[in-house]
């Protein structure tokens, strides 16, 4: 597999928000079995109980199922952060937590999202039609903006969490 970047930084979008995370950011870069990225997020101090994000569009990272089982069995507890253009992989239910882009063209099952738990998330510039569209889902939604005025009243009373972009979150969509 194909790793970015291992490192640890506060979650700054989706149900974690806030809380210091273990990343693994897939593409370009050097090559992991498995085992070593373990190996690399135990030596940077990750143990029992901590959270692990995977981000890069791990769904697509061969091997990425047998880390995510692996780092399971060790009491890791696993996010994964994906562009949603691939269909759910066989190992979605390992998983402790998902967020999701939505795209009106993805092959990804919105529909298995658990509510409450995992987060489907937008960052364009059709607000009203992300929200039409996703209504018919029971999962929390979330909506990433440069300015979070105006939006009260689209979102008042409904599971919808707005986060303010940031140059980071920019690079990552």
């Amino acid at each position: 597999m194909m790793v970015f970047k291992i490192y640890q930084e506060y979650r700054d979008i989706g149900v974690n928000y806030g809380m210091v995370v273990h990343y693994v950011d897939f593409g370009i870069g050097a090559s992991y079995a498995p085992a070593d990225v373990a190996k690399k997020l135990f030596a940077e101090g990750l143990k029992r109980k901590d959270w692990v994000t995977f981000r890069g569009e791990p769904i697509s990272v061969k091997g990425c199922g047998l880390l995510v089982q692996g780092l399971k069995q060790l009491g890791i507890r696993v996010e994964v952060e994906d562009g949603g253009k691939q269909k759910a992989p066989g190992w979605f239910s390992q998983v402790d937590r998902w967020l999701i882009w939505w795209s009106p063209t993805s092959v990804f099952n919105y529909g298995a999202l658990r509510p409450r738990q995992e987060l489907l998330m937008y960052g364009g510039d059709d607000i009203p039609g992300f929200l039409g569209e996703t209504e018919k889902w029971d999962v929390s939604r979330g909506i990433l903006v440069k300015d979070r005025e105006g939006l009260k009243d689209a979102v008042k009373g409904k599971d919808i969490r707005v986060y303010k972009e940031s140059e980071y979150q920019q690079y990552i969509k």
